[in-house]
């Protein structure tokens, strides 16, 4: 199944939101259809989507601050361990680094998730360290919430 990765479009929305609406995903809080709508046309965010034969199988929304730094907020697949996160991320990180000319990468992830971890680390992020109940769930629990960066000359030289 060939993956291909665009920037997000407001009629791909309904079919985001059916993502974020699958079991797997429950640690993240899911936007609503007008936060998508404001996240697809906000120049300082990238809202992207994996596409697989014509379906949207994943989503990624990364923001941009002040030019040189860039947030991967969120990543979601609608299948877990289908390749669509990674494909998303490396995706992600590339279009930061190379169209957004971001000098740091970073993305946070709850400690429970172990997927995602392996995902940061193996897609080349460091764990740069851990906040002690950093994530607010919505059900008002609270999360150990870890920071992964990765720096431009991390790529340069194949740390990476």
């Amino acid at each position: 199944m060939p993956l291909t990765f665009r920037s997000a479009r407001r009629d791909d929305v309904p079919a985001i939101v059916e993502i974020y609406a699958r079991a797997h995903v429950e640690l993240l809080h899911a936007p609503s259809t007008q936060q998508l709508d404001e996240w697809i046309r906000d120049e300082r965010s990238g809202t992207f989507v994996v596409e697989s034969d014509g379906r949207i199988d994943g989503f990624a929304f990364a923001i941009s601050h002040d030019g040189w730094l860039v947030e991967i907020a969120q990543i979601v697949a609608r299948e877990p361990g289908a390749g669509i996160g990674w494909f998303a991320l490396r995706e992600a990180v590339r279009h930061a680094f190379e169209t957004s000319r971001a000098h740091r990468v970073y993305v946070e992830v709850v400690a429970s998730n172990a997927r995602a971890r392996r995902l940061a680390l193996g897609a080349g992020f460091a764990l740069e360290g851990t906040w002690r109940d950093g994530y607010r769930r919505e059900d008002g629990t609270y999360a150990d919430l870890c920071a992964y960066g990765l720096l431009e000359s991390d790529r340069r030289t194949g740390a990476a």
